[in-house]
């Protein structure tokens, strides 16, 4: 079934609720036994290699002596392994290195970006082949601190890949283990993966991962008619984790994957018509993975939905709840395209009912961000995002929140690609009254009266060559005998 296509400029990004959900279980399914949700704690006393397996915790210290820590772990190729260090020192900045069994780096973070705290960290990748990785936690400033670490896995899931422009409608019964899907990049723009309950106050979940494995969103639903997640194209094939935020709720939800600008807009399940494609998700598997001389039976990869007779839920509410905030036009505006090394500023439209914004930015390549607060009232702030700030990196996610309170009620975000070389040379703003009693670039006499000399004042009996004084421009002060 080809999917309406609605004008690019109508898609104000309004109907985008996004609660992030933060776990010291790290960021894969542990709800509903996908894995357990208490795991055995082991301490390693020494700065030695400690050997850990998936839903263990470890606790640690480094030091000027000892700046870091290290442990091993057995993955299986495509297992999705998730790294979280949580420091007990309020100073601490976690550093995570993942080392595959040659001792090559695969990646690297120091800041979670989903989780509302600092001095945390973490890191989530699908293991490239069987073998014994190495974790390796310091503190990025080489600091003396104490933390907790915790490693959680599970194996590869074969699931379906959505087709671009079809429908597909997920029945989420209650207490039913999380479902997983797949989705490829179009090629000829930004893709959009759009997420809409049928009900919609149904609380769904979902984690939206890459090709590698790295969180791209964490969505929650509930308040809005429908969740959106663009990418841009040549990124790869990410996976869809969705399920129900609680072991009661029960529902369905239609995903959707569009060009960007065919994107559907505040619509809910009813408007769509009929979605006769129905489809059931791939599940973590429940048996250990079988060893190398016994591989297990692969089922084939669904490269198209399959059509079945069901009959399809109508029963929806006569009208929609009142939100519980307005967002209104609310969106992120620029950058939405390309981000420059150097200095940017942020600009969004405003929610009638934020009280305050944040705006930040995000290397998708090594986890580094950069970040700003403002009070409502302003719509835009500038960001340092020189590679000085954020490294070296291609794929980079601005993102904008609006909130009330301390309450997230909207969020927008695009993900985009670095624009100009990058340069070593970190972005400096001219200085503005800074206090070194110096008048300099930038600062004036209107802006920093006590560090810049007032412009000169013809007939204050004040002679100032300097200021372009002189006995022709200004004789009362400047008389040629004086």
């Amino acid at each position: 079934m080809p999917w309406k296509q609605l004008p690019y400029s109508k898609v104000l990004w309004l109907c985008l609720p996004i609660l992030l959900l933060v776990l010291i279980g790290g960021t894969l399914a542990q709800s509903r036994g996908a894995l357990p949700s208490a795991a055995p704690r082991v301490d390693i006393p020494n700065q030695q290699a400690g050997r850990l397996t998936y839903g263990t915790s470890v606790t640690g210290s480094v030091s000027s002596g000892s700046p870091s820590a290290s442990y091993s772990f057995q993955g299986a190729r495509g297992d999705l392994v998730n790294v979280q260090v949580v420091g007990f020192t309020s100073n601490m900045t976690p550093s995570i290195t993942l080392f595959d069994s040659a001792q090559q780096p695969l990646t690297v973070n120091n800041n979670d970006v989903f989780s509302p705290i600092t001095g945390d960290a973490s890191l989530s990748w699908f293991l490239p082949a069987d073998g014994l990785y190495l974790v390796v936690v310091s503190d990025a400033n080489g600091q003396a601190v104490d933390f907790v670490l915790r490693l959680d896995g599970r194996p590869e899931v074969i699931s379906p890949v959505l087709q671009p422009d079809v429908p597909v409608r997920v029945n989420i019964p209650a207490g039913s283990p999380v479902q997983f899907f797949r989705f490829e990049d179009q090629p000829q723009c930004f893709s959009t993966l759009t997420i809409i309950p049928e009900v919609p106050d149904f609380p769904f979940t979902a984690h939206i991962r890459s090709a590698v494995g790295q969180s791209v969103a964490i969505l929650r639903g509930g308040a809005l008619r429908e969740d959106r997640v663009t990418v841009p194209p040549d990124t790869g094939l990410y996976e869809i984790e969705v399920g129900a935020a609680t072991t009661d709720a029960a529902g369905y939800v239609v995903l959707v994957v569009t060009c960007a600008e065919n994107a559907p807009f505040c619509e809910g399940a009813a408007d769509l018509g009929p979605v006769d494609i129905v489809l059931r998700g791939g599940t973590i598997p429940s048996t250990p993975t079988p060893t190398p001389t016994q591989p297990p039976p692969r089922q084939p990869v669904v490269t198209r939905p399959v059509v079945t007779e069901v009959p399809v839920m109508t029963d929806t509410p006569t009208s929609p709840p009142p939100p519980v905030n307005d967002c209104g036009g609310f969106r992120l505006s620029s950058p939405r395209e390309g981000l420059p090394n150097g200095g940017i500023t942020v600009y969004w439209d405003p929610a009638p009912s934020a009280t305050s914004y944040q705006a930040v930015v995000v290397n998708n390549d090594n986890g580094m961000s950069t970040g700003a607060s403002t009070p409502a009232g302003t719509t835009n702030v500038g960001l340092d995002v020189s590679v000085a700030t954020l490294g070296e990196g291609f794929s980079f996610t601005v993102q904008v929140v609006a909130l009330s309170g301390d309450t997230v009620i909207c969020r927008d975000s695009a993900t985009m690609f670095r624009e100009a070389p990058q340069d070593p040379t970190p972005f400096v703003p001219p200085p503005v009254c800074n206090g070194n009693t110096s008048c300099d670039e930038g600062e004036t006499y209107e802006l920093c009266p006590n560090e810049c000399p007032a412009p000169p004042v013809c007939g204050d009996d004040i002679c100032y060559p300097e200021g372009g004084e002189d006995s022709e421009s200004c004789p009362q002060d400047c008389a040629e005998n004086d």
